[in-house]
């Protein structure tokens, strides 16, 4: 009878292989293993152990600690998304900026960044007192500082 390990293994390798050939069908394929994953390969596993040979106890540990490491890594590749986002931003606040007109993609509207802010998961900015997600944003550039008389 095969250990847990080499079951979470097997199961682990079987779900890059099914992925693998969903790349090829959806483009859409992924080696890493989310947290939903783990969750579900940790409960089969945990519905088909041997009761004869229940799981030791250092082994769940692991697993757990596995689990949290995978929840810890993703929410700071989150916090670290959205930092970008910030500093993406309010890097633009001051300068000059053409953005695609979100009612009419074919226009462009051009204007000085005023503010700049985060709205849920959305960067957003301000251009000429009207806000505009970031995502709008063609091109940025240095508004010229000295006047011409």
């Amino acid at each position: 009878m095969s250990t847990i390990s080499e079951q979470i293994s097997m199961m682990k390798s079987y779900t890059e292989y099914t992925k693998a050939g969903e790349e090829h069908v959806t483009g859409l394929a992924s080696t890493e293993l989310t947290s939903t994953e783990f969750l579900d390969l940790m409960m089969k596993q945990y519905e088909y152990q041997d009761p004869m040979e229940p799981m030791d106890n250092s082994d769940m540990v692991s697993q757990q600690c596995q689990f949290s490491q995978l929840q810890t890594t993703q929410e700071m590749s989150e916090n670290i998304a959205s930092s970008n986002a910030v500093s993406q931003a309010l890097s633009l606040v001051g300068k000059g900026v053409v953005l695609a007109n979100p009612d009419n993609p074919s226009e462009y509207i051009s204007g000085m960044v005023d503010a700049a802010y985060i709205d849920g998961a959305n960067s957003c900015i301000t251009v000429d007192g009207k806000d505009y997600p970031l995502k709008y944003l063609q091109y940025a550039y240095d508004v010229d500082k000295t006047t011409v008389n």
